[in-house]
């Protein structure tokens, strides 16, 4: 997760931690679909998982 948020930091996205996801902006959930499951797969060496958006 702390990977998650400094990725967004670095591209001035604001990311809040929710239990095991991240709440952004509507426009960047593509963004946090992607950094989630390339962060996911660089620390499990690999291993794929799925990712669910939810919308407000």
């Amino acid at each position: 997760m702390k990977d998650v948020l400094l990725e967004g930091m670095k591209e001035d996205i604001v990311c809040l931690p929710v239990h095991d996801a991240v709440a952004v902006q509507q426009q960047h959930q593509e963004w946090a679909k992607e950094v989630m499951l390339e962060t996911w797969q660089r620390h499990m060496d690999g291993v794929k998982t799925k990712v669910k958006v939810d919308m407000p």
